[in-house]
Order: C-alpha cells, then sequence, then structure tokens
C-alpha cells in the first residue's frame, strides 16, 4: 500500500513501532538526481 503525503500533512497509522529503511544510488557525476527509496515496516 503506498501513502503519498505533501509537506506537513499528518495521518494516523495505527502502529506503536515502526522501522525505516533507507536506500539510495549516489550520483556520481553523471548529472542525473539520486534515486532514493524508503521502505517502512513493523
Amino acid at each position: 500500500m503506498a501513502i503519498n503525503l505533501i509537506k506537513g500533512q499528518r495521518i494516523e497509522i495505527g502502529l506503536s513501532k515502526v522501522g525505516v529503511g533507507l536506500g539510495w544510488d549516489p550520483n556520481e557525476g553523471t548529472g542525473f538526481d539520486f534515486d532514493l527509496d524508503a521502505f517502512g515496516g513493523r
């Protein structure tokens, strides 16, 4: 399930414990934006 938020928006997700993982590919001078992935789960 994907949730898209705008800056400042809040939602109730009903969890007391949340884990977040981040992964990214660095911009090694290619001129392209960074690729950032985020995962949240229990």
